[in-house]
């Protein structure tokens, strides 16, 4: 599966705003379980292992994409933020939502989301374990957005 974009994000893009504004207070939230066909589905009955923001001054805010391109078509993290989270579960971690932080996980073709699958390697996300524990904490050092021109 590829990266998905909900219904509320490609509107939004094109009748509002950029990338960045539209996730202009975001977190990256990382679940266990079968991931949903599609962004705008319900994945309430997933068990979220993590969400995280950005750390930076130690109170969790919400995390921005840099406001420079890091290359044609891609956004980055912003090297200035500190990104991690603290696993409030335990599971395998099977897929990520990058969503705004008042997104409630229902069904929604409004609320804008990108979702996308987990793993070790060739995954939309790749991390050195999909094993969560509860209480570790979960950094995300680099993070980019792609839309590849062509």
């Amino acid at each position: 599966m590829a990266e998905r974009q909900s219904t509320g994000l490609c509107n939004g893009l094109l009748l509002t705003g950029s990338l960045a504004a539209l996730f202009s207070a975001m977190e990256v939230r990382i679940f266990a379980g079968t991931p949903p066909a599609t962004a705008d589905a319900d994945c309430t009955a997933n068990t979220l292992l993590c969400t995280v923001k950005n750390y930076n001054g130690g109170s969790p805010i919400a995390a921005t994409f840099d406001t420079v391109v890091a290359a044609p078509g891609v956004l980055a993290k912003k090297p200035s933020e500190t990104w991690s989270g603290v696993n409030g579960n335990t599971g395998t971690a099977t897929f990520y939502r990058l969503v705004n932080h008042t997104d409630d996980n229902t069904l929604s073709t409004t609320f804008v989301r990108v979702q996308g699958l987990i793993g070790v390697g060739g995954a939309d996300m790749n991390v050195a374990s999909v094993a969560f524990v509860s209480g570790a904490t979960f950094p995300i050092n680099a993070f980019t957005q792609s839309f590849v021109p062509g």
